[in-house]
């Protein structure tokens, strides 16, 4: 999409347009990536549903994170990140741990229902703060951050 602004851009400055066009078409390029914004939001809640339907075990879904989302996290921790991953079998342990009538409950604790889980995404691309952690490499291409 990074490309396809730079294009834009470039096809304005050639062509004689007034202040106006070049407005309208940065907004077309803004509802075009707000569209696809919710497109995917809607897609991950409904992995994140099935997840917890036990349909999508050993499965994971993709989040692109938001250019200014991406640049607070490397501000902070000092990597690029531009996606995120929905483990659909991370979803199905906190639920049976932490959800409604979890294993792993206590007195002090506050179950997690499904419409909790539901807000990962929107909370991914539009996050309260980003914050130094403990940074566990998976593999090659994932890490694990842990909060301190």
């Amino acid at each position: 999409m990074e490309s396809y602004d730079r294009e834009a851009e470039r096809v304005i400055h050639l062509v004689d347009v007034t202040p106006e066009m070049k407005k309208s078409v940065m907004e077309g390029q803004v509802m075009f990536r707000i569209k696809e914004r919710k497109k995917q939001l809607e897609e991950a809640e409904k992995f994140i549903e099935e997840s917890l339907q036990g349909k999508k075990r050993n499965k994971q879904f993709q989040i692109t994170l938001p250019k200014n989302v991406t640049q607070r996290i490397k501000s902070v921790i000092g990597r690029d990140f531009d996606t995120h991953s929905l483990d659909a079998n991370s979803f199905i342990h906190a639920r049976k741990n932490h959800g409604v009538d979890g294993l792993k409950l206590t007195t002090k604790s506050i179950p997690l229902r499904n419409e909790d889980f539901k807000l990962a995404p929107y909370i991914m691309v539009a996050p309260d703060r980003v914050v130094r952690g403990m940074l566990i490499r998976l593999d090659e291409n994932r890490y694990v951050l842990l909060n301190y």
